[in-house]
């Protein structure tokens, strides 16, 4: 498995402020993007997680797949 790390990307989640950090430990980065695709469907636009590389990326013995999304707080 592969931890991989998404600083901040736009449209991570369907919010006002719709930017955010993604962390997905996943098999590889198209396992990873597939599980983004269904996290943020809600979106106004596809996630940018989708076409831009991985601000960091490290194997990690996790035997399970895991996805997070750390929604921008905005000015809210």
């Amino acid at each position: 498995m592969t931890l991989f790390v998404w600083n901040y990307v736009d449209y991570a989640t369907g919010n006002w402020h719709a930017g955010g950090g993604i962390v997905v430990i996943a098999h590889d980065i198209e396992r990873a993007r597939a599980l983004i695709a269904l996290e943020t469907s809600d979106a106004e636009k596809p996630c940018e997680a989708l076409s831009t590389p991985p601000d960091f990326e490290c194997a990690c013995s996790c035997e399970r797949e895991y996805i997070a999304i750390h929604p921008d707080a905005g000015c809210c």
